[in-house]
């Protein structure tokens, strides 16, 4: 399973760790966790191939890439919880859902409402309705 990011942290102080930037090793292992590629890496930070490039020399993410990954791992804890697993997580965010009209999750997780989404879905299947 994989370990929690920010979870067991007050808001406050989450908030106070996206402003300083998160460790680029967070996003390194939600690369792992998901096997994600550059381009889904960048598509979901928000930022180019050349930019990521960049962020792999730092070793803090700035803070607007860290709110970002911080709200991936969010979704990721829960599908995780929900799911059972990194690589049935791993699987469903790749699989069409037709919950949110036919994308994949990880289409979705680059915006808020994205985010909000997928996780709305993953609400809905912890009570049981399908997802």
């Amino acid at each position: 399973m994989a370990q929690p990011l920010l979870k067991h942290t007050d808001p406050m102080t989450r908030i106070a760790e996206i402003r300083a930037g998160l460790p680029v090793a967070e996003l390194e292992r939600l690369v792992k966790t998901l096997s994600l590629t550059r381009d889904e890496v960048a598509r979901v930070l928000g930022v180019s191939r050349r930019t990521l490039s960049r962020l792999q020399g730092r070793q803090t993410l700035d803070p607007v890439a860290s709110d970002r990954l911080a709200r991936v791992w969010q979704v990721v804890d829960h599908a995780v919880e929900t799911l059972g697993g990194v690589d049935e997580v791993a699987a469903w965010t790749r699989d069409p859902n037709p919950s949110l009209g036919g994308a994949t999750p990880l289409t979705l997780l680059d915006t808020d409402v994205g985010v909000d989404a997928v996780d709305q879905i993953l609400r809905r299947i912890d009570y049981g309705i399908y997802g």
